[in-house]
Formats: structure tokens, sequence, C-alpha cells
């Protein structure tokens, strides 16, 4: 009685399948975007460059992973 108990609970407690996460797919980006987005981040560091001009002050900027603006002001 006992191990026949035992069997049913054993085989009620199977394990879930998980359910597989689909890969999401990476849009195609043309040369230009890519271009022009790297464009945009330059620019952005050129503002805090000029402004850290303004204040006079030594900073290094970071604007993305791939660029960084090392601003030095001697006055």
């Amino acid at each position: 009685m006992i191990s026949s108990y035992y069997k049913f609970i054993k085989k009620k407690k199977k394990k879930k399948k998980k359910k597989k996460k689909k890969k999401k797919k990476k849009k195609k980006i043309s040369y230009n975007s890519k271009y022009i987005s790297k464009l945009q981040y330059i620019s952005k560091c050129i503002e805090f460059y000029i402004i850290s001009l303004k204040n006079r002050i030594k900073k290094t900027i970071f604007c993305n992973k791939y660029y960084s603006i090392k601003v030095s002001v001697n006055f």
C-alpha cells in the first residue's frame, strides 16, 4: 500500500517543460543610418564640450561606449 502510494506521488511530481523564449530579430540597419546615429552622438559630445568650455572646467565626457571626448581647458 505504501509503495503504491509513493509511486503515485512520484508520478505526479513531474517537472513542467519550460517554454523556449523567442529570439527577437535584429533590424537590418543600412550604412547611412549608422553613420547618422554616430554623427548624433558626436554632436552631443560637441555640445557638452562647448558647455564645459564656457564653464572653464576640466572634464572627461563619455557620450557612448565608442566615443569619449576629453575636455581640458587652460586659461
